[in-house]
């Protein structure tokens, strides 16, 4: 089992009855969005209100025992840890709103190894330009993927080829999104002379 303490998932005092009843129920088929909206920790120059604590949760320690490190500071990746054990052999799609750090950012990597293993089944990116509040200057992706939970392949063997949406949300083509297992971002290649 993935989780030593099973005291964090006590479903019976934490959850309304008739949640309860449908998280046992094998029947059921779950479908679980999310949208990644990271709370502001004080930085130096930030005027606004500090969320420095907000990732100090019980999953985080124990996201620690699991050698997961840095990630473990983020809510989305806690709640990304805590949905493969509540929903581990449930028919289940989760549908991720965020940026694609989760799929290919090298600080991560631990992260996809043991808990973000899930079978890529659609998607579509746009740029980050298109929400009130971003500079424009310097655009990121942002999409929406859908991963179906009850199939586990890790993302390396995974062929994640989503549709990319330009500002008017029409369609501009498709694109491979990479997601290289970081011990081999630096492997040599043989080229020809």
């Amino acid at each position: 089992m993935f989780f030593d303490d099973q005291s964090l998932f006590d479903r019976e005092s934490k959850r309304p009855q008739n949640l309860l009843r449908d998280l046992y129920d094998p029947n059921i088929k779950w479908i679980i969005f999310i949208i990644r909206r990271s709370p502001r920790r004080k930085k130096a120059g930030y005027s606004g209100e500090s969320k420095k604590s907000v990732s100090d949760t019980k999953i985080r320690p124990l996201m620690h025992q699991h050698g997961l490190g840095e990630v473990s500071r983020e809510l989305f990746a806690q709640f990304l840890f805590r949905i493969r054990q509540e929903f581990a052999g449930k028919q289940a799609h989760l549908g991720l709103f965020s940026t694609l750090k989760y799929v290919n950012s090298n600080n991560d990597q631990k992260f996809r190894d043991q808990v973000f293993q899930f079978a890529f089944k659609d998607g579509f990116v746009f740029s980050s330009a298109n929400f009130s509040g971003t500079q424009s200057a310097n655009p990121f992706p942002v999409g929406f993927f859908v991963w179906d939970l009850a199939k586990h392949k890790k993302l390396e063997e995974q062929k994640l080829e989503v549709t990319v949406l330009d500002d008017d949300t029409s369609k501009l083509g498709r694109k491979l999104i990479a997601s290289e297992h970081r011990d081999r971002f630096f492997e040599q290649v043989d080229c020809p002379s």
